[in-house]
């Protein structure tokens, strides 16, 4: 009988710990609702500003911190890149002397600079929704108060 009631309560610890599934669908809609033409993000706000678990600062950090989730990401991803070619060449008789270098980029963004700013649309988004994530397994798993 103890074991019995033993596994009973330790199934109901292992379900007050589950995040219910409708907060697991606003936490995807916020990085992955963009894909969708944009409106399942917009979604995604709309289900996270209505859902009191989350303090209204971390519901401001998840709406201004790179809306869309990964889509900018994504986005940089294909418009940033480009090619940098440099050319060098000898100024001088019998080509001693000064070397000339000039070189030329056909991207939107400086390389460093592109990649810079892919790591952070991709990094943010998924820290700020990791920190969502960690708030509400923190509330689940906090027994009620008597």
């Amino acid at each position: 009988m103890r074991d019995r009631d033993h596994v009973t309560s330790g199934s109901t610890n292992s379900q007050q710990s589950r995040i219910p599934p409708s907060q697991r669908a606003t936490l995807a809609l916020l990085l992955f609702g963009g894909f969708a033409a944009g409106i399942g993000w917009i979604w995604g706000v709309w289900r996270l500003w209505r859902d009191p678990t989350w303090s209204t600062l971390q519901k401001a950090l998840a709406t201004l911190v790179f809306p869309g989730g990964l889509v900018p990401a994504f986005m940089l991803s294909g418009s940033a890149s480009g090619t940098s070619t440099c050319t060098t060449g000898l100024i001088g008789p019998h080509h001693v002397g000064v070397v000339i270098a000039h070189c030329s980029s056909t991207g939107a963004l400086n390389v460093d600079v592109a990649r810079l700013l892919l790591a952070a649309l991709v990094i943010l988004p998924i820290a700020v929704v990791f920190s969502l994530y960690r708030s509400v397994n923190r509330t689940m798993s906090t027994p009620p108060e008597s």
